[in-house]
């Protein structure tokens, strides 16, 4: 099957209907055709863990520097950054193939730094938004999760390990899967009740590997997350809160991205509309590693913006949210900045589902005020497969904090190693709204920041359905979809070009 035909059977790219609430991808290929040679270059850069830039159907749209010269241990085009060929690792060691995968918990970093009297008297003094209890409670049950389920993995993976090694010695099979081990066949009572030990897991998608990647990532997380006493940060060998302190990280882009896979996905979904569209002109894709497992710094979030604008993209997406925030003032520092250069930042809501209007996430564009303090930032929460569904469980929502929905359950997308794969939550919701968004700047390039985003707010479609009160404990509460976001608002790809070539029309039928 083709990349294309992969992705066109996609059911969020398909016509809106009375049931369906999709976005009309396909919709719009006949717009797009239409002065195909008038399209403008349109990079969009994706700030999250490493991406698999290998990907046979992600490598076509990466964006290159081609004012760089590769492998040469030059900073050709002097913007401060050595052999930047596709992008920036703002995790790795310099001069080493070497890159964090697991960074620190932002509620670590902060008891670190702090004691619980300087942290109480910055919050008494308003400096920060969150005191010393309100920190320590949100470590403490980070930290009694992550030691529960280590228990209960621990257990799985003891009885796992002992199914797997007896049915692989009986089998010679390398490895115990769904497609080999209705073949196992045994008269032993013991053999057979681990057969059905190993296939009751298997059907529920456990494999033994994915039971043992599961225990590694629950001792890291709380030998490196959650450690108070060790930064793992000291092999990246920068100033982690010197925000002038920029020279550091690799080029290296891929290095960790089989080990996480979250990059990958959300550029996926990028790629994944362009394959079904068969729109290879214009996009581009620039990735930007911020993070690993746990909470990106705000020092190598600030930079990555600074990069992505300095080199030429229009569209930021950013499938990171975190509770608190160390470093606010500096990112909203660098969002400034990429707003005064005419640039759009699509963030993802979170999925917590939690109303943000009450308990905000980090980065947005609220003062301590609670006013409003950029206009480049788009927020988008996560919409459901069908009208029963239309707000995603988990999404988190708010009238004032969340700008607007996009499907955000069973998005097909990219996995590293040439593999596709589907992914669920706001993650994915926020680069389907920056595909739609590069793609009205691709055809219109006349059009501002301001507008598209205006553009993309006003277009998309309303629904006049009455769901379940988020984080309600009554019953049948309920309150319209309409109550959950600015907008009030599904993103609407069709509508928002046939928008778009309007504004464009009128901005230039007024020169």
């Amino acid at each position: 099957m083709s990349a294309q035909n992969q992705f066109n059977e996609a059911w969020w790219m398909q016509s809106r209907n009375d049931t369906l609430p999709s976005v009309n991808l396909l919709q719009i290929k006949t717009l797009l055709n239409s002065d195909i040679n008038q399209s403008k270059k349109v990079i969009i850069a994706v700030l999250d863990s490493d991406v698999d830039i290998n990907h046979k159907d992600l490598k076509p749209f990466l964006w290159k520097n081609k004012k760089e010269t590769p492998n040469n241990g030059i900073d050709d085009d002097k913007n401060g950054y050595v052999d930047d060929i596709y992008g920036w690792n703002f995790l790795g060691k310099e001069d080493s193939e070497k890159s964090l995968e697991y960074t620190r918990m932002e509620e670590t970093r902060i008891l670190s730094k702090y004691s619980k009297e300087k942290l109480n008297r910055l919050f008494y003094r308003k400096k920060v938004p969150y005191n010393y209890h309100m920190v320590k409670s949100s470590y403490d049950t980070i930290l009694k999760d992550l030691k529960e389920d280590l228990e209960l993995y621990k257990n799985i993976h003891s009885g796992y390990s002992q199914v797997v090694d007896t049915l692989k010695s009986i089998s010679k099979y390398k490895y115990i899967t769904l497609d080999n081990i209705d073949n196992i066949k045994s008269d032993d009572v013991y053999i057979n009740q681990c057969i059905a030990y190993a296939k009751d897991l298997l059907q529920q998608g456990y494999t033994y590997e994915l039971i043992k990647s599961i225990l590694d990532y629950k001792v890291n997380g709380i030998k490196v997350c959650m450690n108070l006493q060790y930064d793992n940060r000291v092999l990246v060998g920068d100033k982690p809160y010197d925000f002038c302190d920029a020279n550091y990280g690799n080029s290296l882009n891929g290095k960790m991205a089989s080990k996480i896979d979250h990059g990958t996905k959300v550029s996926g979904v990028i790629a994944s509309v362009l394959h079904a569209l068969d729109y290879k002109k214009s996009i581009e894709i620039m990735p930007l590693c911020i993070t690993g497992i746990g909470d990106f710094l705000d020092k190598d979030l600030a930079l990555a913006i600074r990069y992505a604008v300095d080199n030429g993209a229009r569209i930021i997406t950013l499938s990171q949210t975190k509770t608190f925030s160390l470093n606010d003032k500096k990112v909203k520092k660098a969002m400034k900045y990429a707003q005064k250069k005419g640039v759009l930042i699509i963030k993802s809501a979170g999925n917590e589902n939690l109303n943000l209007d009450n308990t905000l996430r980090f980065p947005n564009d609220v003062s301590k005020r609670g006013n409003e303090v950029l206009k480049n930032l788009l927020i988008v929460g996560a919409s459901g497969k069908t009208l029963e569904t239309i707000k995603d469980e988990d999404s988190n929502y708010g009238m004032k904090n969340v700008d607007i929905f996009a499907p955000g359950i069973e998005i097909n997308t990219l996995k590293p190693d040439n593999e596709y794969t589907e992914g669920s939550g706001s993650s994915y919701s926020a680069p389907i709204v920056s595909i739609i968004i590069g793609l009205i700047y691709s055809k219109y390039p006349n059009l501002t920041a301001s507008e598209v985003k205006q553009i993309i707010m006003e277009s998309g479609v309303s629904y006049n359905i009455m769901v379940n009160k988020p984080s309600s404990n009554k019953e049948k509460e309920l309150v319209p979809f309409s109550s959950l976001s600015k907008s009030g608002k599904i993103v609407n790809a069709y509508n928002a070009l046939l928008m778009a070539e309007e504004v464009s029309k009128k901005k230039k039928n007024k020169k």
